[in-house]
């Protein structure tokens, strides 16, 4: 759907996140009077914590708008979500998951969990509960594992691309030595542990300092920085990274003697926001700046709408698409900003329409799947019949979703 290539870019990165936490409205529920039914899936994302997803739910909302308009998708139904905040936190999206699933209304499928700590729990339960799960921002190698995670997809290239990058940038560069600055975190530790292996077999010598995401760099008390090292590979959340740049600043650890390396996904101009956590690890912006002025950032990942106006399966163009994303964004009461995941979350609200709407056609037109569906004898099942003991509803559109293919921005 989207082509991944690792491309090295001297740049203080791409996008930039928010700490909002006014939670959208979904604004399909208000824009059309007919009589469709509804038909909801569940939208869980990250409007805090360790990573601060929310502008990423315009792709959504765009997607929603172009899905709900189209009368060839879903006849009889609009699609709409239920919302809930993993606040990227494991117990947080857990029970958010389970909230979700014992109230109302009942969700076919669930986005979400709006990063990676957060998917992995509710991605490894629930295949239990027949919903099938599609990720637009987690990026876990972990996740890629199918025993673990049997309703799963994900729309973002896995981390190990990172991995690859950075050595990439190392070998260019012909640096022998890094100091590798990680959070305890499957989506970092799978992503460091590829690195190594490269690093090791090509004689390049490093050192690590890892911390818990649960106490941040203190964890690491005074032993931060390899004090041979200049050149530091920060592989954290944002929210980690900027209290690294202020502790390395009041150390002296600045350019041009040190250099960075941090991804483009934490967003434009990053580090301008100020630390959270622990206000020991704190400082102006200029002095952020001085310490990230002549960083290096590794994008892996390009868009169709950076590429111009190409038409896409979904009726828009990339262009067109960026121009509808900041509409959304600039909506009151959100004013979110531009987040580079928001397209992969307009690719995956249409893959799972483009998944329902099959579904809805073949119930309709096959009658050994339609009875096949119902749980017990009774009147023709409608796919608003759906309840989470239905496997045979719940594997169709996991297939669905497993071989759909269209060009998405």
């Amino acid at each position: 759907m989207i082509s991944t290539v690792l491309v090295l870019v001297v740049s203080l990165a791409a996008c930039r996140a928010t700490t909002s936490h006014v939670y959208p409205p979904d604004p399909t529920l208000t824009n059309y009077s007919d009589e469709r039914a509804p038909l909801y899936f569940g939208l869980m994302q990250s409007f805090g914590g360790d990573f601060d997803g929310s502008g990423s739910i315009a792709g959504v909302h765009v997607a929603l708008d172009l899905i709900n308009r189209d009368a060839s998708l879903l006849p009889g139904y609009r699609l709409h979500y239920t919302f809930m905040d993993s606040q990227c936190d494991r117990s947080i999206a857990l029970d958010g998951f389970f909230r979700m699933i014992t109230g109302e209304p009942t969700v076919i499928a669930l986005i979400g969990s709006g990063c990676s700590p957060a998917t992995e729990p509710t991605a490894e339960v629930s295949h239990y509960y027949n919903i099938t799960q599609l990720s637009c921002i987690s990026s876990s190698p972990e996740l890629e594992n199918r025993l673990r995670f049997r309703n799963y997809f994900q729309l973002h290239p896995s981390e190990i691309s990172y991995a690859l990058g950075l050595y990439g940038i190392l070998r260019y560069y012909k640096w022998r030595h890094v100091a590798i600055i990680v959070q305890r975190e499957n989506l970092f530790t799978t992503v460091t542990e590829e690195l190594k292996v490269m690093l090791r077999n090509d004689n390049i010598s490093f050192t690590e300092r890892a911390f818990d995401s649960s106490v941040g760099i203190a964890g690491l008390k005074g032993d931060i920085f390899d004090p041979d090292a200049r050149i530091f590979l920060i592989v954290a959340y944002a929210i980690h990274a900027q209290q690294l740049l202020c502790e390395s600043f009041h150390r002296g650890i600045v350019p041009p003697r040190y250099i960075w390396i941090t991804p483009t996904w934490y967003g434009d101009e990053w580090w301008l926001e100020e630390p959270g956590g622990n206000t020991r690890y704190s400082c102006s912006v200029d002095e952020r700046e001085e310490v990230i002025s002549m960083s290096l950032s590794l994008l892996t990942s390009v868009f169709i709408s950076h590429l111009g106006n190409i038409s896409t399966d979904t009726g828009i163009s990339g262009y067109e698409f960026l121009e509808l994303e900041e509409s959304q964004l600039n909506a009151p009461p959100l004013n979110l900003s531009m987040l580079e995941y928001s397209q992969y979350c307009y690719d995956a609200t249409w893959t799972l329409a483009y998944a329902l709407n099959k579904t809805i056609y073949d119930l309709s037109a096959n009658s050994t799947f339609n009875n096949l569906a119902r749980l017990e004898d009774g009147q023709v099942f409608h796919i608003e019949n759906f309840t989470y003991s239905n496997a045979v509803i719940s594997s169709h559109i996991k297939n669905l979703v497993a071989g759909t293919n269209f060009s998405g921005v």
